[in-house]
């Protein structure tokens, strides 16, 4: 697995922390799960209902591979 900090506001201890787990990615897609979980957050975090507790959130993205591509 591998991990990535898309937005870090402050410490752990003192945030709400939002993790992004995927399915449906191979290894081959690792990038491209990286990239969708970023535009998810840019989305969530463009909208006036959570622009505003933007400092208030960490965001990370975890990625396993799965063995199969999609939604099964």
């Amino acid at each position: 697995s591998e991990s990535r900090i898309l937005i870090q506001q402050g410490p752990k201890e003192n945030r709400v922390n939002l993790t992004i787990l995927g399915d449906g990615y191979t290894l081959s897609e690792k990038e491209k799960f990286f990239a969708d979980a970023d535009r998810a957050v840019q989305g969530l975090f463009a909208e006036s209902t959570f622009k505003s507790y933007l400092p208030l959130f960490n965001v990370y993205a975890v990625f396993v591979a799965s063995r199969q591509s999609g939604i099964g």
